[in-house]
C-alpha cells in the first residue's frame, strides 16, 4: 500500500484551510483505506493546488468532492458527487465537485488502472469508493460528535450536513470537521441499503448547468493565463505527410505580432499575440509538404482492399441450407464532430509544467506532456477543463504534446486552438469495416448456423505497435468484436472473428466503440432472418430471449411502450433493434414514413433501457437522447472519405450532424435490476442506426447495408409534422 508523505499532502490541501479531508490511501478500488489528516495554514506554493482527497469539508460546512472523471456532458459530476452526498447526509446544495488531480488513487477502477474517462464506466466504476468515501467522513464526523458530547456514537443520527444528539441538540459539519480530521478512520464502513437512498435514484440537476446558461468560461477554448500568447497549427494533409520546406519563414517572422514560427516534422505552428493573427500568419506561409511511407488508400481502395481479405479469408459452404443469408453489411470511417475544436494551454519552466485542457485521460496527458517538457510526471499538473465534447477523441493526447512543445520554445503561456479543418482533417477515427455473415435457420427458424468475419483496422494494434502481428491473430480484434462475439440469436454452430487490415489511417476510440457498428451489423441481419422466416421482427426476436432475461424485459417494454402491434397511420412504417453494450441493454423502436422524393420523416423515437441501479434518471434520459441524436448523425451522413491519402471533409457543412428540426420526439423508458449501475453513456448510439434501418426497409422494401443511408439516396430528413 502507498502511502503521501505528510509534507506532499499538507502541501497540496493546505489552501483550503482548516477543515476534514478524506483521502484515499494507495490505488482506487472497491476496497478502499481512507487516511484524514487536519489543515494548516501553511502556504501552498502554488495557487492552484488541487485537494488530494476524495472528500473536503470546510469548515462552512461545504462539501468538496474530487471527481476523477471529466465531464463532457454526461452529467458525471453530479452524479459521483451525488453519491458522496448520500452516503455522508449531506445537503446536495452544499456540495460541490471539483476535478480530481492526476493521482493513482483517482484511477478508474474499469479501465486500465489510468485515470480516464470512457466505455461508459463513471458512475459504474465509482460507484463503490465514492461512497465509502462520503461515508467514512460521516463515520468520523460522528465519531468527533460523540468524543464533545461524550455519549456512544450509537446515540446519534445525521441528516442534511448536521449531527443530531438525542436531547435536540446539534453540530454543524463545519464545527466538527477540524477535530474529526484528528480521528483515525474505521478500516470498513457499513453503506446504506438501496431502500435508505434520499438522494440517489432521484431526477437531481446537474450542477454543470448553471455555468454554462450563464455562459461562463468553463471549456478548454475559455482558459486565460497571464502573459499568454496563442498559437495556430497546420497539419501536413496526408497521414504520413512531413513539412519539407517552409519558403517564407523569415518574413513571417519579421511580422511585429508574430512571435515564433515552430516547424516541426510533420506540422507546423504560428504564435502571435491573439489567435487570429497566429491563423492570418500562418495562412500566409508558404509551405511544401511531402509524403513518405505508404499513404492511406482512397475510400475506393480501401473497400476493396476489406473485401478482399474476407474473400482470401474463405467462406463456409452452406450447400444443403433451404434459408440461408451470405451477405456484407459495411460502415465507413467516422470522425468524432466535436462541438470544441481540439485545444490546450500549457505553462513550461525549467522545473514545473501546467497544462490546462479538455481532456478524457489525464494520466495520459501527463505523461506525453511530461515527454514533451522533458520533465519527470511529478512536475507535471493537468487542470482539467470541461470538454465541448468528447466522444473518446479527447482521449488522444497529440494536442497536448504540440502546445507543451510550443510553450516550451517560447517559454510562455501558450494556448493552442485548431482550426475547425485540421479538427477534422487530422482525428483519429471510427474504422471502416465490412462484415460478412452466413447466416442458416432450421426448420424452427431458429440460427442453427451463424458465421460471421469481419475485416477492418484494428484500433488496439493502432495504438500499440510493438506487439507483434501474430498476437492479433490469436486474440482477434476484441475491440471491433464488442457486441458481436455472443449475440443471443446465434443457437447453433457459431464463429465470429476479425481479420485486420491496415489502411494506414489514424484509429481511435469512437463513442460506443465496436458496438457502434456491430449494432447496425447483428439487428440487421437478425430483422432480415425475420422476414425470411416469415415472423413479425419483435415475435421473432422475442424467441430468442428466454436466457436473456434483460433483454426480454426491455423487448416487453419497448412493445408496449410503441405499441408496436397497433395500426400506424398510412405510410408510417416501425423498425426494431436491441443491443446490449457496456453492460446494459437498451432496445428501441423508430417510427417514420418516406416520401416518393425518398425524404425521410421521422415521427417519433420510443427507447428503452435497462442500466442497473439508477443513479440519476434526469442524465439516463439525456444520455440517451444524445446518444440517439449522434448515432443518428453518423447513420444518415456520417462518413470520412480519403483521397491522396487525406480527409476531404473539413467541417460541419461536408460532415453535418443532425439539426433540431430533423429530430423527433423522444420517448424514454429506464427499467431497474441489480444493485448497482451499469453503463449508460454510449448505449443508446448502436440500436439506432438498425432501427432506423429497419424500418426504412418495411417502408420501401430497400435493405441498406452500407452506411451512411445518404449512400441510399436517403439524404433529407426531417421532424413529423406532429412534432410540437
Amino acid at each position: 500500500m502507498n502511502h503521501f508523505s505528510r509534507r506532499h499532502f499538507l502541501k497540496l490541501t493546505a489552501s483550503f484551510g482548516a477543515g476534514l479531508v478524506v483521502a484515499a490511501a494507495g490505488g482506487c478500488s472497491s476496497h478502499v483505506v481512507f487516511i484524514a489528516r487536519s489543515r494548516t495554514p501553511e502556504p501552498s506554493p502554488r495557487d492552484e493546488d488541487p485537494m488530494l482527497g476524495w472528500v473536503l469539508i470546510t469548515p462552512e460546512g461545504d462539501v468538496r468532492v474530487a471527481v476523477a472523471s471529466s465531464e463532457m456532458g454526461q452529467g458525471v459530476y453530479s452524479n459521483l458527487a451525488m453519491l458522496v452526498a448520500e452516503e455522508l447526509d449531506v445537503d446536495f446544495a452544499r456540495v460541490r465537485p471539483v476535478p480530481a488531480p492526476v493521482a493513482k488513487q483517482f484511477s478508474n477502477p474499469k479501465m486500465f488502472g489510468g485515470q480516464i474517462t470512457g466505455g461508459s464506466t463513471s458512475t459504474a466504476g465509482y460507484w463503490q469508493p465514492m461512497r465509502e468515501a462520503g461515508a467514512t467522513a460521516r463515520a468520523l464526523l460522528l465519531k468527533a460528535a460523540a468524543a464533545r458530547w461524550n455519549v456512544s456514537v450509537d446515540q446519534l443520527k445525521t441528516d442534511q450536513g448536521q449531527v443530531l444528539h438525542p436531547n435536540g441538540k446539534r453540530l454543524s459539519y463545519g464545527e466538527l470537521a477540524q477535530e474529526a480530521s484528528q480521528l483515525d478512520p474505521p478500516w470498513s464502513v457499513k453503506l446504506k441499503s438501496p431502500k435508505s437512498f434520499r438522494l440517489i435514484g432521484q431526477p437531481v440537476p446537474r450542477s454543470d448547468t448553471p455555468p454554462k446558461t450563464r455562459g461562463e468560461p468553463i471549456f478548454g477554448v475559455d482558459v486565460r493565463r497571464p502573459n499568454m500568447v496563442h498559437a495556430a497549427i497546420r497539419h501536413a494533409p496526408a497521414f504520413q505527410g512531413q513539412v519539407k520546406k517552409v519558403v517564407n519563414q523569415k518574413a513571417i517572422e519579421k511580422r511585429p505580432e508574430v512571435l515564433a514560427v515552430i516547424v516541426a516534422e510533420r506540422w507546423v505552428a504560428v504564435v502571435a499575440t491573439h489567435w487570429w493573427q497566429a491563423q492570418r500568419a500562418l495562412d500566409a506561409l508558404e509551405l511544401v509538404f511531402t509524403t513518405e511511407g505508404r499513404p492511406a488508400p482512397s475510400t475506393s481502395d480501401q473497400r476493396l482492399i476489406l473485401l478482399k481479405a474476407l474473400d482470401d479469408h474463405g467462406k463456409r459452404d452452406l450447400k444443403g441450407e433451404k434459408r440461408a443469408l451470405d451477405l456484407e453489411y459495411e460502415v465507413p470511417f467516422l470522425d468524432h464532430a466535436t462541438m470544441s475544436p481540439m485545444n490546450c494551454t500549457a505553462h513550461v519552466t525549467d522545473t514545473s509544467c501546467d497544462v490546462w485542457v479538455p481532456t478524457q485521460a489525464q494520466t495520459a496527458s501527463r505523461a506525453a506532456a511530461a515527454e514533451a517538457a522533458g520533465l519527470d510526471s511529478d512536475q507535471v499538473q493537468i487542470h482539467t477543463t470541461y470538454l465541448g465534447g468528447g466522444f473518446g477523441r479527447r482521449s488522444e493526447t497529440d494536442f497536448v504534446t504540440q502546445a507543451v512543445t510550443i510553450a516550451k520554445k517560447v517559454k510562455r503561456p501558450v494556448k493552442l486552438i485548431w482550426t475547425r479543418s485540421e479538427t477534422t482533417q487530422h482525428g483519429a477515427y471510427r474504422p471502416a469495416v465490412i462484415s460478412r455473415f452466413q447466416v442458416a435457420l432450421d426448420e424452427e427458424n431458429r440460427p442453427h448456423r451463424w458465421y460471421n468475419q469481419m475485416a477492418m483496422p484494428n484500433i488496439f494494434a493502432f495504438k500499440q505497435p510493438k506487439i507483434p502481428d501474430f498476437v492479433w491473430g490469436m486474440t482477434g480484434d476484441f475491440i471491433g468484436l464488442d457486441g458481436a462475439k455472443n449475440p443471443p440469436y446465434a443457437t447453433g454452430s457459431k464463429d465470429v472473428d476479425s481479420l485486420g487490415v491496415d489502411l494506414h489511417t489514424p484509429l481511435g476510440y469512437w463513442r460506443a466503440v465496436g458496438h457502434s457498428h456491430n449494432g447496425f451489423f447483428v439487428e440487421c441481419v437478425v430483422d432480415e432472418l425475420a422476414h425470411l422466416a416469415g415472423e413479425d421482427p419483435v415475435a421473432f426476436r422475442r424467441r430468442f430471449y428466454d436466457d436473456h432475461p434483460r433483454h426480454r424485459a426491455v423487448l416487453d417494454a419497448l412493445d408496449n411502450l410503441a405499441k408496436w402491434s397497433q395500426p400506424r397511420p398510412k405510410g408510417h412504417h416501425l423498425g426494431v433493434a436491441v443491443h446490449e453494450s457496456f453492460g446494459s441493454v437498451v432496445g428501441q423502436v423508430v417510427e417514420l414514413s418516406v416520401s416518393a422524393q425518398k425524404v425521410v420523416t421521422l415521427h417519433r423515437i420510443w427507447c428503452v433501457i435497462d442500466c442497473g441501479f439508477v443513479v440519476n434518471p434526469d442524465t439516463v434520459k439525456s444520455q440517451m437522447e444524445g446518444g440517439i441524436v449522434y448515432g443518428l448523425s453518423a447513420a444518415t451522413r456520417g462518413e470520412i472519405t480519403l483521397k491522396d491519402g487525406a480527409v476531404e471533409q473539413s467541417s460541419f457543412h461536408d460532415y453535418p450532424i443532425m439539426s433540431m428540426h430533423e429530430i423527433p420526439p423522444i420517448d424514454i423508458k429506464i427499467l431497474t435490476s441489480g444493485d448497482s449501475p451499469t453503463g449508460v453513456g454510449e448505449t443508446s448510439l448502436p440500436p439506432i442506426a438498425p432501427a432506423v434501418a429497419n424500418a426504412l426497409f418495411h417502408a420501401t422494401q430497400q435493405r441498406i447495408r452500407r452506411l451512411p443511408f445518404s449512400r441510399a439516396g436517403f439524404s433529407q430528413w426531417r421532424a413529423g409534422p406532429d412534432f410540437s
